[in-house]
């Protein structure tokens, strides 16, 4: 029953399977295409020594062999007896789905069917089946990605395993999907409603039927001699440029042959292989004669290999959204504990911030004791600050009559200092004439050298004339000379006149500062 419900779906993977197309599936073509079911290696290997021996690979009916035996779970034997395998379809073991101690009996039940305590694998996949009301290959997918190929369940692996089914129950993908990895081993007619609606329910559909009906193979051929007299490069596609004029022969409208194109260019090449120019050339006279354009493919225009290829693109995303919901579910479960412990955390962390806060207003208790009596002592204080204060009152009359008498003083020593700073200020006028002077007497010894050259010169020989001029010069040299020494004295005057104002400046500063402190 396995076999005839799988056979047809597993004949449209042959083709898929053979790569290089000359009807034989060799070692290497299998082995890459079986992977995708997620079998353990040495169980292919012993199932294709079983079929190919010596042969080169597998032609259409041993690869449905194939699949089928890769496709049960009794090729490896089983851990279970028949007799409670059996049990489990007839639904003895149930469970509520909500209720945790429900699930631990229903997995007691099951693991007294095993080994070593655990639920054997078949069990849990008819008892899962059974109570979620879902197809076997749907839980055999689900054990598939728990790595439980051959061996049997723990309590966590078979709530996981619930998860997981019940995710993948809910997911939308289930409804569309072909019956691809293995079929069902078994049939409950509480269980009927629940099967995924198949491509051939799709293709039963009214406008399913209506394409089906206009597609010939006479018009198919027609086509087909079509896109050979299109195709003038001999590349075997045409581009849009290509079938652009015969496109536009239909009259209709540019956005609707448009889409057409995208319907029929499956691959996104941009460019149409033979059997896509068909199925453009069916979908625009079936436009023309008034049907719909259509929102995918019609079936009736799908090759098998086709089917086969969206069916497992399908499984692949269905598998990978329940991995996706299966680590977004750990992640949860994750994060839950982490806020758990850091809720922990925080609890103790309060905890010990409460005592800390219990022995702080302890202190604080005894810290306001200890000043109320400091306040007591100040008060005890007060009343000898009082008379302290009406001492410093008559003391401070006494300096401010004090402070009077500087004022005066200061005032007289202020005046003193006017004067000294006018006699400075006439000592620098005369220290500057002083300088004039000297500049002039310079000018004038220069002058009168300048002349006892010139009268030396003219009167060359002449002694009295040399010492007289040298006498001349002697008594011009001792002139400046004097003028020097006046100058240092009025200099050393000077410094003595600053030196004193200087003092008379320092006096008078720390007078004013007697004053401010005071």
């Amino acid at each position: 029953m396995a076999a005839n419900t799988g056979g047809a779906a597993w004949a449209s993977l042959f083709v898929v399977a053979d790569v290089d197309k000359d009807g034989i599936v060799n070692q290497t073509e299998g082995f890459r295409f079986f992977a995708r079911f997620h079998k353990e290696p040495a169980m292919l290997e012993r199932v294709w020594g079983e079929l190919v021996g010596d042969g080169v690979g597998l032609d259409k009916e041993t690869f449905c062999e194939f699949m089928r035996r890769i496709s049960i779970t009794d090729v490896t034997p089983s851990a279970t007896p028949r007799q409670f395998v059996a049990a489990v379809r007839e639904g003895q073991v149930r469970f509520d789905q909500d209720s945790p101690s429900s699930i631990e009996t229903a997995f007691n039940a099951l693991s007294k069917g095993g080994d070593g305590g655990l639920a054997p694998r078949d069990a849990v996949i008819g008892c899962l089946a059974e109570n979620l009301g879902i197809a076997d290959r749907i839980v055999e997918e689900v054990c598939r990605m728990l790595n439980k190929v051959n061996t049997g369940f723990t309590l966590s692996g078979f709530k996981q395993a619930l998860l997981l089914a019940k995710t993948k129950r809910k997911s939308s993908a289930v409804s569309s999907q072909t019956t691809v990895g293995s079929p069902r081993r078994g049939h409950s007619p509480g269980r009927a409603s629940a099967r995924p609606q198949s491509v051939d329910a799709e293709a039963g559909s009214a406008e399913e039927k209506a394409w089906a009906a206009a597609v010939s193979e006479g018009q198919r051929k027609q086509y087909m001699d079509q896109f050979a007299l299109l195709d003038t490069d001999g590349d075997g596609r045409v581009s849009a440029a290509d079938v652009k004029d015969v496109f536009l022969k239909s009259k209709l409208d540019s956005k609707v042959l448009n889409k057409i194109w995208n319907l029929a260019d499956s691959d996104k090449t941009r460019k149409l292989n033979p059997e896509q120019y068909v199925n453009a050339a069916f979908i625009i006279a079936g436009v023309k004669s008034g049907r719909p354009v259509p929102s995918r493919l019609p079936l009736a225009l799908q090759s098998s290999v086709s089917i086969a290829e969206n069916s497992l693109q399908r499984l692949d995303e269905e598998r990978a959204l329940v991995l996706k919901s299966h680590r977004t579910i750990e992640d949860t479960n994750f994060q839950a504990e982490n806020r758990l412990r850091k809720l922990r955390s925080s609890y103790s962390e309060a905890s010990s911030e409460l005592h800390r806060e219990q022995k702080l207003l302890e202190i604080a208790k005894r810290e306001t004791e200890m000043k109320r009596a400091e306040v007591d002592r100040q008060a005890s204080d007060l009343e000898g600050l009082s008379e302290q204060r009406e001492q410093l009152t008559e003391l401070r009359n006494n300096q401010q009559k004090l402070i009077r008498e500087l004022e005066v003083k200061s005032f007289a020593d202020k005046k003193e200092l006017r004067n000294l700073s006018a006699n400075v200020a006439a000592i620098e006028d005369d220290i500057g004439a002083n300088a004039q002077r000297i500049a002039e007497l310079e000018e004038e010894a220069s002058a009168k050298e300048n002349r006892m050259n010139e009268t030396r010169d003219a009167c060359n020989g002449t002694e009295a004339m040399h010492q007289e001029l040298n006498r001349q010069r002697e008594e011009t040299e001792a002139r400046i000379q004097m003028m020097e020494e006046q100058t240092a004295r009025d200099s050393a005057k000077i410094i003595e006149t600053k030196q004193l104002i200087e003092d008379q400046k320092s006096f008078i500063e720390s007078l004013s500062l007697s004053l401010i402190h005071i």
